[in-house]
């Protein structure tokens, strides 16, 4: 559950960015900017295959930075 959140915000935030790179007039080929897409796609099925769990990684890298020992 928590992997499809991560998915769905981070392919959200590409969409959103590439709407608002579209709007420029100045700007062509903006269409790259949805490539990653299909690696985010390819990462998410990796991470549930493997049943790597995203949201416990971030939780140790940000207990590392402050540095609390559990």
């Amino acid at each position: 559950m928590g992997n499809t959140l991560w998915a769905i915000a981070a392919g959200y935030y590409i969409y959103i960015l590439f709407l608002g790179f579209s709007a420029l007039p100045f700007l062509r080929n903006t269409h790259v900017l949805l490539v990653p897409l299909t690696g985010l796609l390819f990462l998410y099925i990796l991470s549930v295959i493997a049943q790597w769990n995203m949201s416990g990684m971030l939780v140790r890298f940000y207990e590392y930075r402050v540095g609390h020992k559990r």
